[in-house]
């Protein structure tokens, strides 16, 4: 799930197959659902709302494709992720950029990857290129920062959530796996807080 910060609509990825867009608070209206059907048949593993442009960006584990569609889930912005390497993308956040050389107001992706079997995940801050329409050709993009999450103490394999908390400018990861008896192991810690 993710949500508009100035309109307080959240926006639920339904199996993939469709999103469901929920009023804010004091909005008129019932839930609707934005068909996906113009991706391609696409598998959509992670969703994200970005601020700056008032698009939804939905991640293709299996096209390696980012695509920023508006309300009406028009496909107005494609972007090629091969480049990034991503194995299991599980979920995503639009956040201010790490990097303190860039201007306060540049946000950048981040992208939190679950691994697989053989690779622990780990959370990507990836920026994107100048957009592209959907006729245009598609952009790559660069990968800024790879965030060991297996690092923290205690440790986290396999994170599955990534959300931006702008007042105390702190990303929050979970990590829904860290319990199984596999990895890590578990040291009842499931959800953790790291500056960009």
């Amino acid at each position: 799930a993710t949500f508009d910060p100035a309109t307080g609509r959240w926006f639920i990825l339904d199996r993939g197959l469709d999103v469901i867009a929920v009023p804010g608070r004091g909005e008129p209206g019932r839930p609707t659902r934005i068909s996906l059907k113009g991706l391609d048949g696409a598998r959509i593993a992670a969703i994200a709302f970005d601020p700056s442009d008032g698009l939804l960006y939905l991640a293709s584990a299996d096209h390696d494709r980012l695509y920023g569609l508006d309300d009406s889930g028009a496909v107005l912005k494609t972007y090629d992720l091969a480049s990034l390497g991503l194995l299991h993308p599980t979920a995503m956040a639009f956040a201010p950029s790490a990097d303190s050389t860039d201007d306060p107001s540049v946000s950048h992706l981040y992208v939190a990857d679950a691994g697989d079997g053989s690779t622990l995940g780990g959370v990507m801050e990836v920026t994107l290129e100048a957009p592209v329409l959907l006729a245009a050709p598609v952009v790559t993009a660069s990968l800024v920062q790879t965030i060991a999450t297996s690092a923290f103490v205690p440790g986290s394999p396999d994170p599955s959530g990534i959300v931006y908390v702008p007042g105390r400018d702190r990303l929050v990861i979970c990590d829904s796996e860290v319990e199984e008896t596999t990895g890590a192991g578990y040291h009842g810690v499931n959800i953790w807080q790291t500056t960009r």
